[in-house]
């Protein structure tokens, strides 16, 4: 399929999930993915689709696949916020739309309704009121939405302030705002005035609303429970049993999905089939060329290329370089280091192109963007070509070229034997670097060995004591209020994340306490439960860069393995 017929069957996919075709827009979206498995435009709008098609696990997986993909990782944000928002996943969302607002004001209108939606889905109806007026102000009034979604807010702010008391005289009337609100799909405001009036009042209907709103935030677990608690009262209600019904649907969908998601056999055999390979691995020479070329160029100074077997990483979760594979090898990868000479100078936006050849004939060809920050002095990236499902590599001489902004940056040959030929490490020259790993070595695990932590109050409350460091203070309360509504959210039955990435850039001037925090945040994560060990890494520029070729990714991959459990 052409590029031109993927772009038209693209925007039909949005234009069906818009106009409510979402069997037509799941079928247009798998088709684009399929052909466009790496591109975060297809990943999402696939996403969507599943959604409203009633898959909501794997539509959280590739919504989260396509954050990460190449392409406009802001819009992909969004959509994502919104796919949260309608699985009631509101601190996600709100998480995902903070990336947003500051980058793209393209969607910055769609973006503040949803954070506003947000925010009513928590119950913050004064922030959200806000939160609607700063879209209200970009989208230049000429958008209903916003004065709908304003009306709901409202009502749902007069209920919850008592402003307006819920009783038999209105229950009635505020029963038919929450039908009219599953209607228009703020589902978050017929949850709300549900809950209100039966913490009050015995209502059946409320009872409905309720169950039927969870079933459209996707908090099926509840709802089934719900649900099934209800069902001999309400089992000749033909509305319970169409809601009834969709949640067992679920249900079953999500035990399958979870059958389909563990291990299977065929996984087993492809870790056999990495067992007979690593069998067979020789440091002997063969005839085929597997050196590196690099070319100077103004946009980059590259100082590493080498091949690694994607598949095998996948399985192994770790990454083994190689310059020659044998036929197994389904698909091949090359890794890619450079030095940024725009570092501290400006951030650089680059179109490059892997190009893959098998004896002289072009094979495959990359297109992906790397986005460089003018912080990063060294840049590592990687691109592969195969399939997981069978081999596209034949027998030969094999080679790929990386192209910057249409000018060949490097190239690196590389064989397709009947056996494996591990990548030999360059020897360097001594130097006193290499002289001290011993003591590198035993200040290491001096690091890493657990120290007495304090309690989680006593840590914050020291936090607090350090004058100013406003930002920090409020992320970690906001970060342990999150890990609370995880707690939360299991407890109720609802997914939740296993993983959470914590990554943080602290800056400032020589002594304003970076490295203090750091040290206290190792504490405090080990004293949440988040971390093992909670002990610190510090390391600089001179532990991280080699002085020669392969060098810098065996000292990175060392302090990443002795910082495992803690921080670095």
């Amino acid at each position: 399929m052409f590029e031109e017929e993927l772009n038209k069957l693209q925007v039909e996919a949005y234009d069906h999930l818009w106009n409510g075709r979402f069997r037509l827009a799941l079928n247009a979206a798998e088709k684009v993915y399929q052909a466009r498995p790496d591109d975060s435009e297809s990943a999402i709008c696939l996403a969507w689709a599943l959604l409203e098609n009633g898959n909501p696990m794997k539509a959280m997986e590739y919504a989260n696949l396509a954050v990460e993909l190449k392409g406009d990782s802001v819009k992909a944000r969004v959509y994502r916020a919104y796919l949260l928002n309608r699985m009631s996943i509101f601190e996600g969302a709100l998480a995902d739309i903070e990336h947003s607002v500051e980058d793209q004001k393209d969607i910055l209108a769609w973006s503040y309704l949803n954070k506003s939606r947000s925010l009513a889905g928590l119950h913050k109806f004064e922030d959200a009121l806000q939160t609607l007026e700063v879209g209200e102000i970009i989208a230049q009034n000429k958008n209903k939405t916003f004065l709908e979604l304003k009306e709901w807010i409202y009502k749902a702010f007069d209920v919850a302030t008592d402003k307006i008391k819920l009783n038999s005289r209105n229950v009635e009337l505020y029963l038919d705002y929450a039908r009219q609100a599953i209607k228009s799909k703020e589902y978050w405001f017929a949850l709300f005035v549900s809950r209100k009036i039966l913490s009050e009042h015995k209502s059946d209907e409320a009872e409905l609303i309720e169950i039927e709103s969870m079933l459209y935030l996707y908090q099926l677990k509840p709802a089934l429970k719900k649900a099934e608690a209800v069902s001999g009262k309400f089992k000749k209600n033909e509305k319970f049993n169409s809601v009834f019904n969709a949640l067992k649907r679920y249900s079953q969908l999500e035990i399958e999905y979870e059958i389909s998601s563990q291990p299977t056999k065929k996984k087993t055999k492809e870790e056999t089939k990495n067992n007979l390979r690593r069998t067979r691995l020789t440091e002997d020479v063969v005839d085929f060329k597997t050196n590196p070329i690099f070319f100077p160029n103004e946009f980059v100074e590259v100082i590493s290329v080498k091949m690694f077997d994607t598949a095998e990483e996948n399985v192994s979760r770790k990454r083994t370089y190689y310059k020659v594979f044998d036929p197994f090898a389904s698909s091949i990868g090359a890794e890619v280091i450079f030095n940024n000479p725009f570092f501290g100078k400006a951030e650089k936006v680059y179109n490059c192109n892997a190009v893959w050849y098998l004896n002289d004939f072009e094979i495959g060809k990359n297109n992906f963007q790397l986005n460089v920050r003018k912080d990063w002095d060294t840049v590592i990236f990687a691109q592969s070509w195969g399939s997981d499902l069978e081999s596209l590599w034949k027998m030969g001489q094999g080679k790929v070229e990386i192209y910057i902004n249409n000018f060949k940056a490097t190239e690196k040959y590389f064989g397709i034997g009947t056996q494996r030929i591990l990548e030999s490490e360059v020897q360097a020259p001594v130097t006193d670097q290499m002289r001290d790993d011993k003591s590198l070595k035993e200040k290491t695990q001096e690091q890493i060995k657990p120290r007495q932590v304090k309690p989680l109050e006593e840590l914050i409350n020291e936090l607090n004591s350090y004058t100013g460091l406003n930002s920090i203070k409020e992320a970690v309360k906001n970060f342990i209020a999150y890990l609370e509504f995880l707690k939360e959210r299991r407890r109720l039955g609802l997914k939740g994340e296993d993983k959470i990435a914590i990554n943080a850039v602290f800056l400032g001037n020589p002594g304003t306490g970076k490295t203090t925090i750091a040290r206290m945040l190792g504490d405090i994560f080990y004293a949440l439960g988040i971390l093992p060990s909670g002990h610190v890494v510090e390391v600089d520029r001179s532990a991280l860069v080699g002085q020669y070729i392969g060098e810098t990714a065996q000292k990175t991959e060392k302090l990443i393995n002795d910082a495992i459990g803690g921080v670095l």
